[in-house]
């Protein structure tokens, strides 16, 4: 954050940012899956994943609005590729790594029934796994 962002924050300048309510559940994850850009694929982090788009972290940033497909491995035996629009591509904190937001194109088409299914399941095995310690 540059010195001039640190004032108009300290002092409020500008609207207040307002946070509407996400489209659709989403999930954490971290598993590799793949991007393919200009016929060049490059393994990525997912780290979130919705039926409207995904969050991928890697090592070089994608071109924002660019196109570029996702390959998602959701397991038994279940893979879909999906035509996505790279709406931001920024540095992380430690400056490490790139975050990617993807949003899927097509949406109610191939692959997205596919992917809310699995989100609601996989919800399900992630609330139902919390047993609790009985010492």
């Amino acid at each position: 954050m540059s010195f001039f962002d640190s004032l108009k924050k300290m002092f409020g300048g500008g609207r207040p940012e307002v946070r509407l309510p996400r489209r659709w559940p989403r999930i954490v994850m971290t598993e590799t899956c793949f991007v393919v850009d200009n016929n060049e694929r490059r393994s990525v982090m997912l780290k979130q994943l919705s039926a409207g788009g995904a969050r991928v972290q890697s090592s070089n940033p994608l071109k924002q609005h660019s196109r570029v497909q996702l390959a998602i491995d959701l397991g038994q035996g279940l893979r879909i590729s999906l035509d996505t629009e790279v709406m931001y591509s920024q540095r992380d904190a430690q400056g490490l790594h790139f975050n990617s937001g993807l949003r899927f194109l097509n949406i109610g088409h191939e692959g997205v029934p596919e992917i809310s299914r699995y989100i609601e399941e996989e919800q399900r095995r992630r609330q139902g796994s919390g047993q609790k310690w009985q010492g």
